[in-house]
């Protein structure tokens, strides 16, 4: 994942107030697409709802984006575009790390969801952007332009995983709804299994965003598995996945030059090789010091003429 000013799996445990909005508004908004959902105009919860036309030029805009910009959709338009309009509409009006993670559970229930992992993370990518795109062109604000980042496949499953554990996890801590009763070891061991499916990635420091959040996970577990007897569980406490240090340590450089000084060193000495080396050494130094004596004699005899032949009569004589 890019680097960003903020961890998003520690972010995941603020998911569950999202999730409530986006999943009622999502079902109220189906209802508007069925036919006659207030039937000779009765009273109905979905009647100010499904003819609000505060939204609609944003939902036309959304549908019309789509439309051009996306391919092979297989969700209701309408409703969606609905739901996400006042989604982010109501994500106007909260701070910047709850806009955040708003926008970021956009981007996760696009393909959790929405979707139901059917698409690849490019398609998920582009959907969102226009989703984005569409909404702020109709306002003077601009929307999620902090949470314009691509998630690859392993991060929504890594966001998938974090999130369910977190939830199972929470559950498991208070003894509610799926963990209550009988069922409490149960939800503590599934926890336990995602937990230790991550071993290998977080040995490897592949995440170490995501790791450091199973860390939190971790300790949450161990402190609550002093407290039941849940001897049926495999894993009574979590380990710590330590990252492989896969810097190369400074002495092998030098155990490796040393290793191969010896074995050349034997080599020459005690080898047919070696006196074949000394040989063709002894026969390049006889050479080389052949050159240089030719070499000497031609300098001396170029010194030799150099002198002017009247110079051997050029003595200077004291005066008497």
């Amino acid at each position: 994942m890019p680097s960003t000013k903020y961890n998003h799996y520690i972010l995941v445990r603020l998911f569950d107030n999202y999730k409530i909005i986006i999943k009622e508004d999502f079902k109220d908004y189906k209802k508007c697409e069925e036919e006659n959902p207030c039937k000779n105009d009765d009273p109905c919860e979905y009647k100010e709802l499904c003819e609000n036309d505060e939204d609609s030029e944003r939902v036309q805009s959304c549908e019309h984006y789509i439309k051009e910009y996306v391919k092979n959709f297989n969700f209701d338009l309408s409703s969606t575009c609905r739901t996400v309009t006042h989604y982010l509409q109501n994500q106007k009006s909260t701070n910047e790390i709850n806009t955040y993670v708003g926008c970021m559970y956009l981007y996760y229930w696009l393909y959790n969801d929405l979707l139901h992992k059917n698409k690849n993370s490019v398609y998920i990518k582009n959907l969102y952007d226009a989703f984005i795109n569409a909404f702020n062109r109709n306002t003077v604000t601009p929307i999620c332009s902090d949470f314009n980042m691509h998630l690859t496949q392993e991060v929504l499953e890594n966001l998938k995983d974090i999130y369910e554990i977190n939830t199972k996890l929470y559950n498991f801590i208070n003894g509610r709804g799926e963990c209550s009763g009988d069922r409490k070891c149960k939800c503590g061991e599934e926890c336990a299994n995602t937990y230790m499916r991550h071993q290998k990635n977080c040995q490897s420091n592949q995440y170490p965003d995501f790791c450091n959040a199973l860390k939190n996970i971790r300790q949450q577990y161990n402190e609550e598995m002093e407290k039941e007897k849940c001897n049926n569980i495999e894993y009574q406490i979590l380990p710590i996945f330590q990252a492989k240090n896969i810097r190369v340590s400074p002495l092998i450089p030098i155990v490796i030059i040393l290793v191969i000084s010896i074995f050349l060193f034997n080599i020459y000495k005690f080898t047919t090789f070696g006196s074949y080396f000394r040989r063709i050494i002894k026969r390049k130094r006889n050479k080389w010091n052949n050159i240089v004596e030719e070499y000497n004699m031609f300098q001396n005899y170029e010194t030799m003429n150099s002198i002017p032949k009247n110079s051997i009569y050029n003595i200077k004589y004291s005066s008497v």
